[in-house]
């Protein structure tokens, strides 16, 4: 909850006219193994994406974020640290706020298991290189390269 608290506070400072209209919120996480390679999804027929979801009604950030994670990967995440985060325009589905942490697991191999959702055909540790080269949205792509700086 004091996670939850201290993300509105920060994002009602950068953003309080959206904050306002109580987006939606979906939060990605940026999950880093003990050799620094990302955890990177495909999704089924489509395209690249970070592990994460939509936080359902009830639900604090970090709860959406840890059962999203789990439930696409099978990954329990470790401590989370709050990232960036961006409003998404969209003309026909309206806007949502992205949130992104950075986060470890608790295996923390790059050779762990994972475990997908049928959301997604494939999913891998991948080095920074490789993960630019993938069609992330801009947005995925800054949250990695400042997740990996820090």
């Amino acid at each position: 909850m004091v996670l939850k608290s201290l993300v509105v506070r920060q994002l009602g400072r950068r953003f309080p006219h959206l904050m306002a209209a109580r987006l939606p919120v979906t939060v990605k996480a940026v999950i880093v193994s003990s050799d620094r390679r990302v955890l990177v999804l495909k999704k089924t027929g489509g395209a690249y994406d970070l592990p994460g979801g939509k936080v359902d009604a009830g639900e604090t950030i970090e709860e959406a974020l840890t059962r999203e994670v789990f439930e696409e990967t099978g990954l329990k995440l470790g401590p989370i640290d709050m990232v960036t985060s961006w409003v998404k325009t969209h003309h026909v589905n309206g806007n949502r706020l992205f949130i992104v942490f950075r986060s470890d697991f608790e295996n923390r191999s790059a050779k762990a298991k994972i475990h997908l959702s049928s959301e997604h055909e494939w999913g891998g540790f991948v080095h920074i290189h490789e993960a630019m080269n993938l069609q992330f949205s801009l947005g995925q792509c800054r949250a990695v390269l400042e997740a990996l700086t820090r």
